[in-house]
């Protein structure tokens, strides 16, 4: 008796990162129905598995081949695997990701002291930033200080 399984159930999805796990895939490329369906519920997989750095690429061949060629198996399977090596192509050239802890220091430097430099300096200091406000020229200020007039604000 043949069982079909599709990777969305289950079994198939252990299987699927069992054989990942059992041979240290980095990259996998799946030929299947829709990428759109499929992608989502595999990453998800991956995640769970903790196997989120490895490089997955859903080739569409029911929509992109056989569809297209119905009727005409040999082009079907032509196409199918023409796309299947252009995938596989694709992730070989991709770095897979890794997921990397970094410290994030929550500063943000502001070049320029004229007016606008002031301002965002001024807001994202009340946002709680540290900030950095620096200024080519020895005073701040900018264009204001080339003005005729003297502005009041209020």
């Amino acid at each position: 008796m043949v069982q079909k399984l599709s990777l969305c159930d289950p079994p198939a999805g252990e299987q699927f990162l069992r054989a990942i796990n059992e041979n240290g895939l980095g990259r996998v490329v799946v030929a299947s129905c829709s990428a759109r369906a499929l992608e989502p519920v595999l990453k998800a997989r991956l995640d769970q598995a903790g196997l989120p750095g490895v490089g997955l690429k859903i080739v569409n061949i029911l929509d992109h081949a056989a569809r297209i060629y119905s009727g005409q198996m040999e082009m079907a399977t032509r196409k199918a695997g023409d796309l299947v090596r252009m995938a596989i192509a694709g992730v070989k050239a991709t770095v897979p990701y890794m997921n990397e802890e970094a410290t994030v220091t929550p500063a943000a430097l502001v070049i320029g002291g004229g007016a606008a430099g002031m301002t965002a300096a001024l807001h994202l200091g009340d946002l709680g930033y540290e900030v950095h406000l620096v200024e080519k020229e020895s005073q701040l200020g900018g264009n204001l200080l080339r003005m005729q007039r003297k502005l009041t604000i209020n």
